[in-house]
Order: C-alpha cells, then structure tokens, then sequence
C-alpha cells in the first residue's frame, strides 16, 4: 500500500491486523513478540470502553485492538487469560486446537 509518510507499506488485506514498512522483517518469521505500535513497548491483554485491546505497560494512553491474527501465533495467544481468549475465538470464527 502507498502510506502518508512512508512511500511503501506493508498491511494485512484483514481490517485492523497489522502493517510494517517495506524493509521491516514479518514478526511472525522473527518470532517478535508483540510490541505497542506507538512507542515499541511491551503491551498486556486489557479492556477499553468494553472491548478488549492491547495495552502498553509503558504509557496506559497507547492501546491497539486485537487482530485475528494474534490469536493464531501461541506466543500471543498465552496472553489473554482463557476465558476472553475464547469468546475472541469465537468473534473471530476461529476453530480452537484440541
């Protein structure tokens, strides 16, 4: 995709997954974890107004949803507790592994 300030992106074809710039290795291939999208921060599973999201450690202000594919790589996954990973499961029309 063409951005605002960068030249070149890249983003998920999915509404509100993810993007990185063009020379910025895929997370999932680095096995990154999951960093804030603002300030690089190490964020936690929380609620906002209902709905849950990231949110960073660093600064409580940044948060970002939780996309589709957060729930699909177990590193990320291990970190919403049980009970809400599932009903994000079935937001998402994810089958969970036996």
């Amino acid at each position: 995709a063409a951005g605002r300030h960068w030249p070149f992106y890249w983003r998920c074809v999915e509404k509100g997954c993810y993007s990185r710039t063009i020379d910025q290795a895929p997370a999932a291939a680095e096995r990154e974890p999951l960093r804030c999208a603002r300030c690089r921060g190490e964020v936690e599973f929380g609620m906002w107004g209902g709905k849950p999201c990231w949110r960073c450690r660093s600064d409580r202000r940044h948060r970002q949803p939780i996309a589709k594919t957060h729930l699909t790589t177990p590193e990320t996954a291990a970190r919403i507790p049980a009970r809400e990973r599932a009903k994000l499961l079935k937001a998402f029309g994810i089958t969970p592994e036996p």
